[in-house]
């Protein structure tokens, strides 16, 4: 199993738009201090961004569950990106 770390700090620097992060706190594919980081990154860019973790879940519990895809659709259109 690899590891993310997250993205590089070119990479952030790309990002314009609001950015939601969702994290299991059973994910041992991203470790949440990646996320806490990446989410830091962003916030000294500006870029608003919101971090939220999942008691007992695992990386591909997270992008399953339909609370989350409800949570990510109402982020981004009140931010009005979709």
């Amino acid at each position: 199993m690899s590891r993310d770390l997250g993205p590089t700090e070119s990479e952030i620097a790309t990002i314009r738009a609001p950015y939601q992060i969702h994290h299991g706190e059973r994910d041992f594919n991203v470790p949440l201090v990646a996320d806490e980081l990446f989410a830091a990154a962003l916030r000294r860019r500006g870029v608003i961004n919101e971090l939220l973790t999942y008691p007992g879940a695992g990386h591909e519990d997270v992008s399953l569950d339909p609370v989350v895809l409800d949570r990510i659709r109402a982020w981004y259109r009140s931010k009005g990106v979709l």
